[in-house]
């Protein structure tokens, strides 16, 4: 923890200074739109990671659909 507490502490700034810094920062600009989240350009879908999910689930679901019906298949073979 002491060590941790030196690296936190051994700052160019104290988090004050720095507030103020990046205040001044943004008032001295005309345009801030580079400082916006990108978030706010991406697509819902991209936003939420629907294809993520969707993936996981059609893995879970279909994967073991695909098992049983190799298995029925090979019973029905060996009769």
């Amino acid at each position: 923890m002491e060590v941790r507490s030196e690296m936190f502490k051994d700052r160019r700034m104290t988090p004050l200074k720095e507030a103020i810094f990046w205040t001044e920062f943004v008032l001295r600009q005309d345009d801030t739109s580079a400082l916006k989240p990108m978030i706010l350009e991406q697509p819902w879908n991209v936003r939420t990671s629907i294809d993520v999910y969707v993936t996981f689930f059609l893995l879970v679901t279909i994967s073991p659909l695909i098992l049983i019906y190799g298995i029925l298949r090979l019973f029905r073979m060996s009769k």
